[in-house]
């Protein structure tokens, strides 16, 4: 069963502390129990700036499961890292 995504919108801390909330996300991300809930819960984050001067279709959604991916829609973040082997 898939679940609807999970988007969080971030706002007031500039660039430098939007990359750093990212960046804790991502590592919540990796617990077992959030690793298994983004499964059937894929999660994105943005910044509330971005979405007020893109629009939320735009592609500046960061998938929290894999950051390094780089920013996509909003429907198409996953909670499944690619196994990078």
């Amino acid at each position: 069963m898939r679940f609807a995504k999970l988007l969080f919108v971030l706002t007031g801390a500039g660039d430098t502390g939007f990359a750093n909330r990212c960046s804790r996300l991502e590592l919540t991300a990796c617990s077992h129990y959030v690793a298994r809930m983004l499964q059937s819960v894929p999660a994105g984050v943005a910044s509330l700036e971005d979405l007020e001067a893109d629009g939320p279709g735009a592609e500046l959604w960061w998938p929290i499961a894999d950051l390094d991916s780089g920013p996509v829609p909003w429907w198409e973040p996953t909670g499944i890292k690619p196994d990078r082997r």
